[in-house]
């Protein structure tokens, strides 16, 4: 499927997961058009790296929809498909190495 520009390439749609009886995501939406640069903040146990885990397919969500380019993600094995895209992970010293880190992805990704 092509994206017209106008459809988002990612939707993620009351994204629920659990670790154990910890419900550690609840009901999580997010919307990603082409072109669009997304950040997540939160304080430490915010689910950050949850959800970018279940975008990657590392972990699977307990509930909820995920599509790509508009075909349905939602229970698709992990592994199950490759993202063309990238996530970039930075961790503490944002500030102090952006530079050097800014142009290692220009060098990676022209």
């Amino acid at each position: 499927m092509t994206n017209t520009g106008d459809d988002p390439v990612l939707t993620l749609r009351n994204i629920r997961k659990f670790f154990g009886s910890i419900e550690v995501l609840h009901k999580i939406d997010l919307q990603v058009s082409a072109g669009e640069v997304v950040a997540l903040f939160g304080e430490n146990g915010a689910g950050k790296s949850t959800v970018s885990n279940i975008i990657s397919r590392a972990i699977l969500p307990a509930s909820g929809e995920m599509t790509w380019l508009g075909a349905d993600r939602s229970r698709q094995p992990r592994g199950g498909y490759r993202c063309p895209e990238q996530m970039v992970r930075l961790s503490k010293c944002i500030g102090l190495n952006l530079a050097k880190r800014t142009n290692q992805l220009r060098r990676r990704f022209p």
